[in-house]
């Protein structure tokens, strides 16, 4: 199993954490928003679960451009980016699962949240079309809501 993040104290300590649990895990420091990165990392994979998270709470007119920004290309395109490089060895197979791990507000908007809303709203949509298209491969894509 491989898990990946930008930090790799944190890896470390998840890889010791896991091991009893789920065997060997490979730490792979990754920063999301590197996007050609993301999607060489999940080449060969059989199992993508997608759970980054970034979030800013402000009134649209106070949020940093260059923040959503950020929010939208580590937790909308680099999930894009991570399922067009995992689908090849999936399809290859005849199988795959992905699972993405969206939001209570990717069905429901609050107010001062416009990036994280953006981006689970848009996950949400990604999700369900990467299961219309995978089907036909043996490929699941399913979007979790937790509250």
């Amino acid at each position: 199993m491989k898990a990946v993040d930008p930090d790799a104290e944190g890896l470390e300590s998840l890889a010791e954490g896991a091991r009893d649990l789920v065997g060997t895990v490979e730490p792979h420091v990754l920063d999301l928003t590197d996007l050609g990165a993301a999607e060489q990392a999940a080449a060969g994979t059989h199992v993508l679960v997608n759970t980054a998270g970034l979030q800013l709470v402000r009134p649209i007119e106070e949020f940093p451009p260059d923040v959503f920004h950020t929010v939208l290309t580590a937790m909308l395109e680099a999930f894009f980016r991570l399922i067009r490089g995992a689908l090849p060895h999936m399809y290859g197979q005849g199988r795959g699962r992905i699972v993405n791990v969206s939001s209570v507000h990717g069905l429901r908007a609050p107010a001062f949240k416009s990036a994280y809303v953006a981006a689970k709203h848009g996950l949400e949509g990604l999700s369900k079309t990467t299961a219309l298209e995978g089907a036909a491969h043996g490929v699941t894509s399913n979007c979790v809501c937790p509250t």
